[in-house]
């Protein structure tokens, strides 16, 4: 997994939730996760003006790219992005998108990790 973002403070916020994931989880998330970035020239257009996704591309094989918004998530508390941060994470390790119906799981996961939503 190759993390690249421009953002010093995004790239030191998403360390900090990194190492405090357990050691299985890295690896998992490792092989599942090619590149973690916050260049928004890899969004549709249309769909710039986000905190965050998960983007899947591939065809035969899959490629999974985690996007950091770099304008609108350094606006926001710590805590809040390192929860956006996990809770991605979260959506990757749970094989689950980040706009799937269903993200209870990916969610509780995060909150298991110590990155409960500071927004509830």
């Amino acid at each position: 997994m190759k993390v690249s973002l421009k953002s010093q403070r995004l790239a030191a916020l998403f360390s900090e939730v990194w190492e405090r994931l357990p050691a299985a989880d890295q690896a998992l998330l490792s092989k599942r996760t090619r590149l973690i970035v916050d260049d928004p020239v890899l969004l549709p257009k249309g769909q710039r003006d986000i905190f965050s996704a998960v983007l899947v591309v591939g065809a035969k094989r899959f490629i999974t790219i985690v996007y950091l918004s770099p304008c609108k998530l350094p606006q926001q508390e710590d805590s809040f992005i390192q929860y956006v941060i996990a809770l991605q994470l979260a959506n990757i390790f749970c094989e689950r998108l980040s706009y799937s119906p269903n993200r209870r799981e990916a969610k509780l996961l995060a909150r298991q990790w110590g990155f409960p939503n500071p927004r509830k």
